[in-house]
């Protein structure tokens, strides 16, 4: 018995996705990526006021059915990162917060992504994050100031956009 492909390629020899949710998923993330999502980290899972979903402008439930159900998952759909990174053709880093409650004495990990690059976009080459955004961590100071950036590099791209319709 054969295992399914994650990914196809066309005549371009360009990265398909062979699951039309992760075709769905790696499309957002390609469109986004010039704009200044490889900078910023999210939280995998979350409800931050800047999450995954929200600028990937999906739906909270359409995200988590996306990491849910995508392929990448495994047992108690625990996201295996690593598969993800290779089934969507784009560059992950992780980054795993420990975070220990005082009062429940509980220790919870916190899964932090960032999309850095496409491996078989063109344009990867102008993706490379310099030195010092590729030391920023989830809570570093500068994700403000990165998600800002972002948040006006879609207004104008969408402000541009109905100027060119009008």
């Amino acid at each position: 018995m054969r295992s399914a492909k994650s990914h196809l390629a066309d005549t371009e020899n360009r990265w398909i996705p062979g699951n039309p949710i992760l075709r769905t998923f790696r499309e957002r993330i390609l469109q986004f990526l010039p704009e200044g999502l490889n900078k910023i980290w999210f939280r995998l899972f979350g409800d931050e006021e800047f999450e995954l979903a929200g600028a990937l402008c999906f739906i909270v439930e359409d995200k988590s059915n996306i990491l849910k159900f995508g392929g990448f998952s495994i047992v108690h759909f625990k996201i295996r990162v690593d598969l993800l990174q290779r089934m969507i053709g784009v560059d992950i880093d992780v980054d795993i917060q420990y975070n220990h409650d005082a009062a429940d004495v509980k220790k919870t990990n916190e899964y932090w992504i960032r999309f850095k690059n496409d491996f078989f976009a063109s344009y990867a080459h102008k993706l490379k994050l310099t030195a010092d955004e590729e030391r920023t961590t989830p809570y570093d100071c500068k994700r403000d100031q990165y998600i800002a950036d972002f948040i006006y590099s879609m207004a104008t791209m969408k402000h541009l956009s109905v100027l060119i319709l009008v």
